[in-house]
């Protein structure tokens, strides 16, 4: 499942990537005006698209997470951003669910400025730590409410897994969109938490890929 707005220079990565491990691909537009949403209909997969207006991460997930297991009911459900890519194959993936866990974890790879390299210096090293991706579907999953969240199921019964498989972002490739992030990361959250690490290369280090 695949939540975006504007994301019309990274999307086309993500949709083939989910192409290749999902068996289809259910997604939510959050009204992209960049040409986002004229991209999914390329992709046969994409068996049904919902359109909401408005920011509200919490419930565009639960949104989405209802259409998903009350119309389409998977066992399985990989969920990414429009700027994200999962670096394995469905051969990979099939094998993951034999081994009995609920969830799997993947660590995150902030690309700086091209998709050469990752950044790991200062709160980058932090902000790379696995997140749960993966998981299967129980029919207790619950998710935050919260209008700013990154939307992973709550109450998932039984063990998950830290893999070494890597979840690619390529949400900083783009200059222009780590200056319009960080605006906006300032506008929503004002001096609560300090985000000036958006902007600071001093101590630059990057983990070349692959």
């Amino acid at each position: 499942m695949l939540r975006v707005k504007d994301e019309s220079r990274t999307i086309h990565d993500t949709l083939t990537n989910l192409t290749y491990l999902c068996d289809y691909i259910v997604g939510l537009d959050n009204g992209s005006t960049d040409g986002t949403e004229e991209i999914w209909k390329y992709y046969p997969k994409v068996i049904h698209l919902e359109k909401m207006a408005g920011y509200d991460e919490g419930r565009d997930i639960r949104l989405l997470y209802k259409i998903i297991t009350e119309q389409f009911k998977p066992e399985w459900v990989i969920y990414l951003a429009g700027d994200e890519v999962l670096d394995t194959n469905r051969e990979t993936l099939d094998a993951l669910i034999t081994e009995g866990y609920a969830g799997f974890a993947f660590p995150v790879c902030h690309f700086w400025k091209n998709k050469l390299g990752y950044r790991i210096d200062g709160r980058w090293k932090a902000s790379s730590l696995s997140q749960m991706r993966m998981w299967q579907v129980q029919g207790q999953e619950r998710f935050s409410d919260k209008t700013y969240d990154i939307g992973l199921p709550m109450d998932l019964k039984g063990l998950v897994k830290h893999t070494e498989i890597k979840l690619l972002h390529y949400g900083y490739i783009f200059p222009d969109t780590i200056r319009r992030k960080h605006r906006r990361y300032i506008e929503r959250f004002g001096g609560q938490v300090d985000y000036s690490h958006l902007l600071d290369e001093k101590g630059l280090e990057i983990v070349p890929f692959p």
